[in-house]
């Protein structure tokens, strides 16, 4: 006797079909009883029931009934050991396509965790990056991480060309139980902790509280400053539902007031952690940072290039914020963040009116900004004149060799010299042997020692 599915008529067939394909596409691990592991090589009008005996007791939810029909079940075939293998199978199966990825699914359900590790493992040596964004490849590496999320996450650590598939194979365990998660990455060597960082930090988006109870764990790994930044952004972005009644524009104001998000930077562990999530908020529209002392010594304690790529984001923040009183920039401590944030305000105003940028350099000559305010000046004027560039460039003065008007000088310089040498190598050559610059400067610019 023929299944209820296999004598439809064809119109009820293909809602079946689609009602499956949604149940299991769309939620990623909605799939049959596993039943054998078997893979399909015939077409069959019916699939085989299932015995109690046999079931998986790990399973998440039943197979949407329509599958069944859908799927061979030989018990001759062999369960497959690549994607290939699999894909070939389903080509000679002579099934629409929707009814093949149902009978892709279908047999990946059917298989036990080592099965889909070892397919998974197969097709990690693929040299070929996109094959493994494929919907098969996704959705066995869901499928593995939900029935058997350590071993999934053993498979990620120890597998360098799975990690960026750190969604699949770990979000599942990250959210479902994050105390055990952070616990396991304290385990793994260095590299990985660091690969792990988009995993935790997604936790902490998606719930801070929940990330401040894991925070001691993980505050001295290589993951503790993405997971606190985003737990940052989580705290202080603009919910998208927010619509305004007028215009229906997504808000601008944010969704935590700036003391309640300063109150939760501080509780989380000194340290590296802290100190991002502290200086993060400064991104935070609304704050009034000279009235926020933490938010600036954190800013202060920021590695190098961490600190100007803040000072970069608050120059352009600032510039679309034509709300603020006043700019974020104006209040930023002295250091590679502020020179960062000057040097991207003089570029952008020298490409406006390179005149108007000019007379406003002439009003900050003895002041501390000035160095940082000629190198964006002279990196939007070099191609247009160099020889006016090297005059500003040149008139960055510094008492010792390393400081910041140093550092800006030399910056400066360079473009200078790149600009003449593109142009003219002779006219840079004579450029070179002519300008006031120093010994170190020369040999930095020329690459050999200045000549005596």
């Amino acid at each position: 006797m023929s299944s209820p599915t296999s004598s439809a008529s064809p119109a009820i067939q293909i809602v079946y079909v689609i009602a499956a394909l949604a149940a299991g596409f769309f939620a990623g691990s909605t799939l049959s009883k596993p039943l054998s592991t078997k893979l399909l090589t015939e077409p069959s009008p019916a699939a085989a029931p299932v015995s109690p005996e046999r079931a998986n007791p790990q399973q998440v939810s039943p197979l949407p009934p329509s599958a069944a029909s859908l799927v061979g079940n030989s018990e001759n075939a062999l369960a497959p050991k690549t994607f290939r293998e699999l894909d070939a199978a389903l080509q000679r199966s002579g099934k629409s396509p929707a009814e093949k990825r149902l009978a892709l699914m279908e047999t990946i359900g059917r298989m036990k965790p080592d099965e889909l590790s070892e397919l998974l493992s197969a097709e990690a040596t693929n040299p070929d990056f996109f094959r493994r964004m494929r919907f098969d490849f996704q959705f066995t590496a869901k499928r593995l991480a939900e029935l058997a999320p350590e071993k999934a996450a053993a498979l990620w650590s120890t597998t360098p060309s799975l990690r960026f598939q750190s969604d699949a194979l770990l979000g599942s365990w990250a959210r479902k139980d994050p105390q055990r998660f952070a616990s396991w990455t304290l385990s793994l060597p260095k590299d990985v902790q660091r690969a792990a960082a988009s995993t935790l930090g997604e936790i902490a988006a998606s719930s801070p509280e929940q990330f401040a109870a894991i925070a001691p764990q993980i505050a001295d790994t290589p993951a503790a400053a993405t997971a606190a930044r985003r737990a940052i952004e989580s705290l202080t972005q603009t919910d998208p539902s927010e619509q305004t009644a007028a215009t229906g524009n997504p808000a601008t104001r944010v969704t935590r007031d700036p003391d309640s998000a300063v109150a939760y930077a501080k509780s989380l562990p000194e340290g590296t952690m802290r100190n991002t999530a502290l200086a993060q908020l400064a991104r935070m529209p609304g704050i009034d940072l000279s009235k926020q002392p933490e938010i600036l010594n954190a800013i202060q304690s920021l590695p190098r290039e961490e600190a100007a790529r803040l000072g970069r984001d608050l120059e352009e923040q600032s510039r679309a914020d034509s709300s603020a009183k006043t700019s974020a920039i104006t209040s930023l401590p002295q250091g590679p963040a502020l020179d960062a944030a000057l040097a991207s305000n003089f570029r952008r105003n020298a490409d406006k009116d390179a005149a108007q940028a000019a007379a406003n350099l002439e009003q900050m000559r003895n002041l501390s900004s000035y160095p940082a305010a000629v190198r964006g000046f002279v990196d939007a004027t070099a191609s247009k004149d160099p020889a006016a560039a090297a005059d500003w460039a040149l008139s960055i003065t510094s008492s010792t060799e390393d400081d910041s008007a140093q550092t800006q000088r030399m910056a400066a310089l360079e473009r200078v010299a790149r600009e003449f040498a593109e142009r003219n190598p002779e006219e840079a050559k004579k450029w070179l042997n002519t300008a006031p610059l120093s010994d170190r400067e020369y040999l930095i610019l020329s690459g050999k020692p200045r000549p005596k």
